[in-house]
């Protein structure tokens, strides 16, 4: 969690918001915006989108690297209560959110769930997260879809209801990933309001038409509506690997020279993502992490481990 200049006092207990989709971020009643760190935005999501989640579950999907998640959850719970006066989630074996807090989606801007942050390093909580994206997006495309049928099924010729129509088409389109389809349903509206009605495209069809074009394929904007060539930080998949030079050349030299390396530290010091770094640029290489539970699973990490290789060699193998 950021700490935000002047908050000496916490947020009661009214009117605090929380925002999931899009960036992550806390609305305190004065007015004030917070912005949630990625942990914090990632318990929240957890909790609110899977309502009585145990509490061991979400330990170990958000701090898989830690000797003792549970105690960095109880810490992270005990960091909403002195940031905001306000426990925010409660409960024991089983978490749910604290009364009324998470604002709902605005489904017409379709905002992913935690925009701008990666989980690299929390291989459960990521493939959680893209599960959860996947599925906001196929339901957005199915509401969109639907729509869109009703509104051909009226055939009503009122401009309101032709430019409802097209925007509707503009938004499935969007939420496709084709761009220049969008764009074009703009064209034709517009052309149609203008011969027709003597009238130009709502604030509403602009708006969705400006999303068209800041997603369009850079080769296809014009040079006022491209975007920068250089992507933000935080918006780079992977993450930028930066201050972990001089560990990676150390362990590209003890890999050449034949010996096995050990990577130490803290949770949450990188550990996992300078390794990933590593493998991304050794070629061919076989790679499994270390779960909670694992002590409890015979060989768990070492069949992790083999599944892959077993998975492309399985036809030859002789099971006799």
């Amino acid at each position: 969690m950021r700490d935000h200049p002047g908050m000496t006092q916490p947020a009661p207990l009214a009117s605090l918001r929380v925002r999931l989709f899009g960036e992550p971020v806390v609305l305190l009643p004065d007015g004030r915006v917070v912005e949630l760190e990625r942990r914090a935005a990632a318990l929240l999501a957890l909790v609110a989108l899977e309502p009585g989640i145990s509490r061991l579950r979400v330990a170990t999907l958000l701090w898989p690297d830690a000797s003792d998640p549970r105690h960095n959850l109880r810490q992270q719970l005990l960091r909403f209560r002195q940031l905001f006066n306000h426990p925010m989630i409660e409960g024991h074996a089983a978490l749910n959110v604290s009364g009324p807090l998470i604002e709902a989606p605005d489904n017409t801007a379709a905002a992913p769930l935690l925009a701008g942050h990666a989980y690299d390093d929390c291989e459960g909580f990521a493939a959680w997260l893209s599960q959860q994206r996947d599925a906001r997006r196929h339901r957005l495309l199915d509401e969109a879809r639907q729509r869109l049928a009703s509104s051909a099924a009226s055939r009503s010729p009122a401009a309101s209801h032709l430019e409802s129509h097209h925007r509707e088409l503009m938004r499935l389109h969007f939420l496709r990933g084709d761009a220049a389809a969008g764009l074009a349903a703009y064209r034709r509206l517009a052309g149609i309001l203008a011969a027709e009605f003597n009238a130009l495209p709502s604030q509403a069809s602009e708006q969705v038409a400006a999303l068209l074009r800041a997603s369009a394929p850079q080769g296809t904007r014009t040079d006022a509506t491209r975007l920068p060539q250089t992507l933000p930080v935080v918006l780079k998949r992977p993450p930028l690997l930066a201050g972990r030079e001089r560990e990676r050349q150390a362990v590209l030299q003890t890999w050449a020279e034949g010996k096995a390396v050990l990577l130490e530290g803290e949770a949450g010091l990188g550990k996992s993502r300078l390794l990933t770094e590593l493998l991304a640029g050794s070629g061919a290489a076989l790679s499994a992490a270390g779960r909670p539970g694992d002590a409890g699973a015979p060989y768990a990490t070492l069949e992790r481990l083999l599944r892959p290789l077993l998975g492309e060699r399985a036809a030859s193998l002789d099971v006799s």
